[in-house]
């Protein structure tokens, strides 16, 4: 049996929340002493060569602060964390980045942090480069004028350009647009196979269906769950069904579930110019509108929109604003947006799906289905990602 790269062995972490806010008030012994809160417990996890571990769990369950103790990043209050090859880690969307530096300094930073040495570093900036689609000259610009999609190409190049014997990553793959989200996907699939052991945390769990050898559900910091993705995922997602209660009928088709604290008014969609509402054509930009109304005292939530193909249950595109990075604050009426730069999907018909949920995402207000669709317009080849392309004939 190959050794583990990464032993977790009863690891508990707790933090004191509240008491002094300043270094006077402390050392005057003034202001509340805070409380004790666990954020970890009696968590065993090992990952070895070629396994992917996926991470399950709504916000306050655990998944970052795992992370950041198997990274080293912060120290287990009990257990022990045992590394047995360097850690390279993607761990927020801004990580170790600097704004003031340039984007290549920031690279080589990243890579330095992922274990090579700054010569080596500097040797493979061409090829984290090319990976994150980013040129010369926009490598030569402060980090700060970056947009958050290419902060996270930059990132998860230097992190997994690296050749990493041990790759941690948290909740950042549902970032960017499609077609880079497809290759990051891909890339971890080809490090999987060549040998790298990974632990991925994310709530997306058609990310997890494809990528992960095993999964862990944590639930208040507990392992209530640890074994074969597609019975762990499956049961986490029944749990989140329980809470939405059962399916109800839309008047105009599909259907929807959730408590109705926050409800779904419509959806619409526009995408590129002349392919008319509902439609865009293949490589067009497509925007999703979200209306909702507010039938209790709920001030935040997060939402999620969906493609996927007629016929299928996997979904090709699944976007959420935590993962964007978007805050969500509530009126009584409103509506949200999301504009998809490009859809490299192969032309066809896809239902639109949406939802509504709390801010941890353990409570679904509103999640409607099966109700609204996207046609794709154009000529294309099998395959459900058309990524821009060209052919050369040489000779």
């Amino acid at each position: 049996m190959t050794a583990p790269r990464l032993e977790l062995s009863g690891v508990g972490k707790r933090f004191r929340r509240g008491g002094a806010t300043s270094l006077q008030q402390r050392f005057l012994g003034r202001g509340t002493r805070g409380q004790w809160v666990t954020a970890l417990h009696d968590v065993d996890l090992a990952v070895g060569p070629g396994e992917i571990v996926g991470v399950l769990g709504r916000n306050g369950g655990g998944k970052s602060t795992l992370l950041r103790v198997a990274g080293g990043l912060t120290r287990a209050s009990s257990g022990s964390v045992q590394r047995h090859a360097a850690v390279s880690g993607l761990l927020t969307l801004n990580g170790s980045a600097s704004g003031d530096l340039s984007g290549a300094d920031n690279a080589v930073t990243g890579a330095v942090l992922a274990g090579l040495s700054p010569r080596a570093a500097r040797g493979r900036l061409p090829e984290i480069a090319a990976f994150a689609e980013l040129d010369d000259a926009v490598l030569r610009e402060p980090m700060r004028t970056y947009s958050d999609g290419m902060k996270l190409r930059l990132a998860f190049a230097a992190a997994a350009m690296t050749d990493p014997d041990l790759l941690l990553i948290d909740e950042v793959l549902a970032v960017g647009d499609i077609a880079f989200q497809e290759k990051c996907l891909t890339h971890i699939e080809r490090l999987r196979d060549g040998g790298t052991a990974l632990l991925v945390a994310s709530h997306v769990t058609s990310h997890m269906r494809r990528l992960a050898t095993r999964a862990v559900w944590l639930r208040g910091g507990t392992v209530v769950a640890d074994g074969p993705p597609s019975e762990v995922i499956d049961e986490y997602e029944a749990s989140l069904d329980e809470r939405a209660g059962a399916p109800q009928d839309l008047a105009g088709g599909g259907f929807r579930k959730g408590t109705g604290e926050v409800r779904i008014a419509g959806i619409t969609s526009t995408g590129s110019q002349g392919a008319g509402p509902g439609a865009t054509r293949l490589g067009g930009g497509l925007t999703v509108t979200v209306a909702y109304h507010r039938e209790a005292s709920v001030t935040h939530a997060n939402f999620s929109v969906s493609l996927r193909r007629v016929g299928g249950d996997v979904k090709v595109v699944d976007l959420t604003t935590e993962a964007s990075g978007a805050a969500v604050p509530l009126a009584d009426e409103g509506s949200i947006s999301v504009a998809i730069d490009r859809l490299d999907l192969e032309p066809g018909t896809y239902w639109l799906d949406a939802g509504i949920y709390s801010k941890d995402w353990e409570v679904p207000y509103d999640y409607h289905w099966d109700a609204w669709r996207v046609h794709v317009l154009g000529t294309g080849t099998s395959g459900i990602l058309q990524p821009p392309h060209a052919w050369r004939v040489d000779g």
